[in-house]
């Protein structure tokens, strides 16, 4: 059935753009550094933020970002550093980002 998939196909990036429209929302009196900017980018472009229901995904992107400055911070500076993800930047991002994503909760 390709009309099927075509359609869920749809759906999904719907809801990945409405993810992604909450991260760009930031506020006007707590700017995110640029390697912030860089990571909630990532990891809402690239699906690990796609479980996470529309309204969470604030708390969602403030928790993985106090996560990637307390146990990745090299990551975090090798973007600001060199304003692009490497290949071995991107690979640590993904792994960090998966570990964080499965132990994360949503606030009740």
């Amino acid at each position: 059935m390709v009309g099927g998939s075509g359609h869920h196909a749809t759906q999904a990036q719907l809801a990945r753009g409405q993810r992604l429209q909450e991260v760009l929302k930031q506020s006007q009196y707590q700017p995110l550094s640029l390697e912030h900017q860089v990571v909630a980018l990532f990891a809402a472009t690239q699906g690990f933020a796609d479980r996470v229901p529309v309204t969470q995904v604030k708390a969602f992107q403030a928790a993985a970002l106090r996560e990637m400055d307390t146990s990745h911070p090299e990551l975090l500076a090798d973007i600001a550093t060199r304003k692009e993800i490497t290949r071995e930047t991107e690979a640590g991002l993904r792994k960090a980002l998966e570990t964080f994503g499965q132990s994360w909760q949503a606030p009740a």
